[in-house]
């Protein structure tokens, strides 16, 4: 038996596309079945998916945190960067939270089952929220861009159209997901603003 498991997120669109970002709910509790059954999460992979590693079986608790300002991976490049890593990671150790792994300005942690959660009140949750949204909105632009890109190459070079509107539609269908996720944000904030 391997010692490493490598799973994908649930959901097919959002396994393909953004696997962290997208369905975190659902990736924490997949997290939490894994470690349940002896395998505990170590890292992400972007063509693998999650690996986990075989470990005693655990109650953990996990939480996924947006936070584009800080990458432990650029720590070692900007005494700065260290220096806010440090201090964003030291709120959740100080919470009994264990950093578990980052991509980008993805975090995932992780506590012994009965921690107090990340984020107790609904301005916590709606600043979440906001960085998820404005992620969102930052892939809803770029692959408007690409899929505008793809059907003006048809337009202009016939050579090779089948591949440039498949591309095109592509970008086009990711942006009305990424699109639909950014709504679907921003109205979880206007409820947690109205309560």
């Amino acid at each position: 038996m391997s010692k490493y498991k490598y799973k994908y997120s649930p959901g097919i669109l959002e396994g393909l596309y953004y696997m962290i970002v997208t369905v975190d709910d659902k990736n924490e509790k997949l997290f939490e079945e894994m470690g349940k059954n002896g395998y505990r999460l170590v890292e992400f992979n972007w063509l693998r998916g999650w690996k986990f590693e075989q470990a005693p079986p655990g109650e953990y608790t996990y939480s996924i945190d947006i936070n584009d300002d800080t990458d432990p991976s650029w720590v070692t490049r900007s005494p700065q960067m260290k220096s806010s890593w440090v201090e964003y990671e030291e709120i959740f150790v100080s919470g009994g939270w264990e950093h578990v792994c980052s991509k980008g300005g993805c975090h995932i942690f992780r506590a012994p089952e009965g921690t107090p959660p990340i984020y107790t009140d609904n301005d916590g949750l709606a600043e979440k929220y906001a960085k998820q949204r404005t992620t969102y909105i930052w892939q809803l632009f770029v692959n408007l861009l690409g899929g505008i890109f793809c059907i003006a190459l048809i337009w202009y070079n016939s050579l090779h159209e089948y591949i440039w509107g498949a591309l095109g539609a592509f970008c086009l269908f990711m942006a009305g997901i990424t699109g639909c996720k950014a709504l679907n944000k921003h109205h979880k904030i206007k409820s947690l603003k109205r309560k």
